[in-house]
């Protein structure tokens, strides 16, 4: 059976579903909660039941004092639901609530993506996940010492999945460097988040999101988010890749486009001119919320035009990694 938690003061609401502890219900459907270790002895993922009724489902150490019990804080990283819930909860709303962290994670898969992309996966550990936010980036380092500053590609939703995307062109880059390794190593050191390329999700403005070659792993990240936290107005998406890089997840934005009326995908090429042009339904451009991912000898200039245009600065973000 699913239970409805909401929290105050936010008013934002999420279901719970079976024994799944309420930070993993609340994290699978895109909130920001606070937390740290996940497993019971940080306390960061305090709370206070305000209506409903909790279950302890895993062990927890964090020593709450008498008088905190009875006012009814719990660890959101160890209960679950056994009602409909009212709860008092931080949530971190914005990159500056995101301390810095440092962590190893294992190294799930190393893959050709298509084009000239590679695709990274990495899985952090229980005790030291990697809290972030959809769009922001972080330091990828190996034993050496090589390292790259990279979006994060997957959701914040997905827990202890970390995601990145890789472009293969340069003999000096990280991509190459991972695939040239005659053994591909087990482990690598994250450092972040950092970055303020982030979704203003009290926004209801048209969403346009345009990407410029791996910097489609960035949009792909603040997409997810968005559906994860069921955002309701339009949404665009323009990628345009270049013949080295290429398309490289194509079929993922087509079933974006197929499974959401509300959603618009166009593959573009980096080589071809392409006059800018407002997305589907005579949008104007000051009426649109637009995030660029790329880098920067292609995201400065085209951020210049967008403005030119008329989308405001404060509704224009940018997501430079090519440093």
């Amino acid at each position: 059976m699913t239970k409805t938690v909401r929290i105050v003061p936010s008013g934002r609401t999420f279901v719970v579903q079976g024994n799944e502890t309420l930070l993993e219900a609340a994290l699978a459907c895109g909130l920001r909660l606070d937390y740290g270790c996940s497993n019971g002895h940080c306390g960061r993922c305090r709370a206070r039941v305000v209506g409903g009724s909790v279950v302890r489902v895993r062990h927890s150490d964090f020593p709450f004092r008498a008088a905190e019990r009875q006012a009814g804080h719990i660890l959101l990283c160890t209960c679950t639901a056994t009602s409909d819930l009212l709860l008092e909860a931080d949530e971190s709303d914005s990159p500056r609530h995101i301390p810095v962290q440092t962590l190893t994670a294992r190294v799930r898969r190393i893959e050709r993506l298509g084009g000239g992309a590679l695709g990274l996966e990495l899985r952090t550990p229980r005790s030291s996940r990697l809290r972030f936010l959809a769009g922001q980036h972080a330091t990828l380092r190996l034993a050496d010492g090589t390292a790259a500053q990279l979006p994060i590609a997957s959701c914040p939703c997905e827990e202890r999945t970390l995601q990145f995307h890789l472009p293969l062109d340069g003999a000096a880059s990280f991509g190459r460097a991972l695939v040239e390794r005659g053994r591909s190593p087990s482990e690598l050191t994250v450092e972040g988040p950092r970055g303020e390329f982030v979704l203003d999700e009290q926004s209801t403005r048209p969403l346009l999101f345009v990407a410029f070659d791996t910097g489609f792993a960035a949009v792909k990240s603040l997409i997810e988010h968005a559906m994860a936290i069921e955002l309701t107005q339009p949404m665009t998406l323009w990628w345009f890749a270049s013949e080295a890089v290429g398309h490289y997840m194509h079929n993922l934005a087509r079933s974006w486009d197929d499974a959401f009326d509300h959603f618009d995908y166009r593959p573009l090429s980096l080589e071809a001119p392409h006059e800018l042009r407002p997305p589907p339904g005579a949008t104007p451009w000051h009426e649109l919320d637009v995030y660029l991912a790329g880098p920067s000898a292609v995201l400065q200039p085209t951020a210049g035009r967008l403005l030119e245009l008329g989308v405001p600065p404060a509704q224009l973000r940018c997501g430079d990694w090519s440093g």
